[in-house]
């Protein structure tokens, strides 16, 4: 073949090596990405759980579990309100009352306040990461999370007598603010399934799971097969064509990435082959 064909091949492989490395180790900085190392990242949940990940694309019928990330409202409550009654089990993490409509949808009194609980004494780090406590007798952590007002539903996990609703918003105590265990995640039947709630979106986050936080709650509460759904994140370009990648077995560098490298090599051989024999 001549050189003036081979060129464009080997400028292609060059090209397509190139990208692909780049997508696989540069990392994503997205909040609550899969693919995301820093504290707020997934990164450490996948690693601990290999959970399927979903952008929107997948049904969620045949999972067991169903772990909605909102960092919008959900426009789709029909979907999930068709699988909790089908016998599923959702586990939302919302802490700006994103889900309450959703909630209201599926018949139930529950919604995620607009104030949030803060721990001047029985904390991770500072105020704002607070402990709570479980009907298990597990610790979890929990950051900036709001309370839950709920009737007929069953507290799963509630936070110190030391805690308080921040009403005006200044990040402090104030003397007229209420004081008290609240609750932060809370569990409700519906239909055939249940709806568990966790007033925070952090709350499977590195900046928990790094440190062994929340990991024998989060085992306690995922069983079966179970899916993300991160439909309702901001994800971009690098999110993508990482799960794209991971779904091919191409993500850690394998089997993608060698019949590349073999291609690049084998075009680069040719051309150089040419070249030798034209010169």
């Amino acid at each position: 073949m001549p050189s003036s064909k081979l060129l464009p091949l080997l400028v292609l492989a060059t090209i397509s090596t190139l990208g692909l490395s780049i997508i696989i180790y540069i990392p994503s900085s997205t909040r609550f990405s899969p693919f995301n190392p820093g504290a707020e990242g997934l990164s450490k949940f996948m690693e601990l759980y290999s959970p399927e990940v979903s952008f929107g694309d997948i049904p969620l019928g045949g999972y067991d579990t169903v772990v909605l990330v909102l960092d919008s409202e959900p426009v789709n409550s029909s979907i999930y309100r068709d699988y909790v009654y089908g016998d599923g089990r959702l586990i939302i993490l919302d802490e700006e009352g994103y889900s309450n409509d959703l909630l209201r949808y599926m018949g139930l009194d529950i919604r995620v306040s607009n104030m949030c609980v803060l721990d001047e004494v029985y904390k991770y780090w500072d105020r704002f990461h607070v402990k709570a406590d479980t009907y298990q007798g597990y610790e979890v952590g929990l950051a900036d999370p709001c309370y839950i007002e709920a009737r007929d539903a069953d507290v799963l996990a509630y936070s110190s007598i030391f805690s308080y609703l921040d009403v005006d918003g200044d990040s402090r105590y104030s003397l007229d603010e209420p004081m008290g265990s609240f609750p932060l995640i809370v569990r409700a039947r519906v239909g055939a399934g249940e709806v568990i709630l966790v007033a925070d979106g952090e709350f499977m986050t590195n900046l928990f799971l790094d440190k062994g936080i929340n990991r024998d709650f989060l085992g306690d509460i995922l069983g079966g097969a179970f899916l993300l759904d991160l439909s309702h994140t901001d994800y971009g370009f690098v999110d993508i064509a990482k799960r794209g990648l991971d779904r091919l077995g191409g993500l850690d560098g394998g089997s993608i990435y060698g019949v590349l490298v073999l291609l690049f090599m084998a075009v680069g051989v040719a051309v150089y082959g040419e070249l030798i024999r034209v010169g």
